[in-house]
């Protein structure tokens, strides 16, 4: 997936019974359907919780997706506020990278 596609993803787009993202506009021009394993799954599944927005990633405005250039600051406390993923001071990595100190 394309960054763009990734933050602008709505939950709309996205079936975790099925394992699916739907992307229905690429650059392309087609439908693309990207398949999820386990861990991306359970990892959007942490994100639906207290999210009220139509989208994966909202912004700081909840009608507008988050800005890519601010992905690494914003997703990291978001992840620490809802729990989705919370470093045991093991020197577990995330997503191959260390998190910040």
């Amino acid at each position: 997936m394309r960054q763009t596609e990734q933050f602008s993803l709505k939950w709309a787009d996205v079936n975790l019974e099925r394992g699916l993202i739907t992307l229905p506009v690429t650059k392309a021009g087609d439908v693309q359907y990207v398949p999820l394993n386990d861990e991306a799954k359970q990892i959007l599944e942490g994100l639906t919780v207290g999210n009220r927005s139509v989208w994966v990633f909202p912004g700081e405005n909840p009608d507008t997706y988050l800005d890519p250039r601010n992905f690494y600051d914003r997703v990291w406390i978001y992840m620490q506020r809802w729990r989705v993923w919370q470093p045991s001071g093991r020197g577990e990595t995330y997503a191959g990278t260390n998190p910040p100190s």
